[in-house]
């Protein structure tokens, strides 16, 4: 993960360590903020749960460890809810559709901030195993937070591409970090 327009917002605490767990090298997500800059970062956990309807919360969490002692964790939660499915084989007309709704949180020993917004997602795979998503056409902007911890991205544009893993737990887990505070 690719911190470093963080760690500026965090006073220039330094560099910032990433814990990696084997993530593909494509499983990405590319942030492109208000001031042009892009940041990619990468999750260490990508889980889906089912939902009635035959639709899907996706759960995207990362930790990582700044060499300012000051800062401590860093912990990021990326929860997108899907409200519709695309048909197969159909095309999405308008590039401004969304079919998804998304959280974006934030976290560290100092103070947390939020970003909520919608994009478009498609995914592909079984459901019983691993899913592939693309998300295109998200926009966030920030919401909240607490603490010490200045706005990050501003409004931002977010799109990538991953895998999923079937895991309930771990979006549960999502779901309740995103409900705190």
């Amino acid at each position: 993960m690719t911190l470093a327009l963080l760690t500026a917002s965090l006073g220039g605490c330094g560099f910032v360590k990433k814990i990696t767990r084997g993530l593909q090298p494509q499983d990405k997500l590319s942030i492109e903020t208000a001031q042009g800059k892009t940041v990619r970062q990468t999750f260490e956990k990508t889980s889906y749960a089912d939902r009635a309807g035959g639709l899907v919360d996706i759960a995207l969490t990362s930790e990582s460890v700044s060499e300012n002692a000051s800062v401590g964790a860093v912990s990021v939660t990326f929860l997108i809810r899907l409200q519709w499915r695309h048909e197969p084989g159909r095309t999405v007309i308008d590039v401004s559709s969304t079919n998804s709704i998304l959280r974006y949180r934030i976290q560290t020993a100092s103070g947390w901030r939020e970003y909520r917004g919608a994009g478009a997602v498609k995914v592909t795979g079984s459901w019983g195993g691993r899913l592939r998503v693309e998300l295109r056409n998200a926009t966030v902007r920030p919401v909240g937070g607490g603490g010490e911890l200045r706005d990050v991205y501003g409004p931002a544009m977010f799109s990538g591409r991953f895998t999923a893993a079937r895991d309930e737990q771990a979006v549960s887990a999502a779901i309740m970090t995103l409900r705190r505070d």
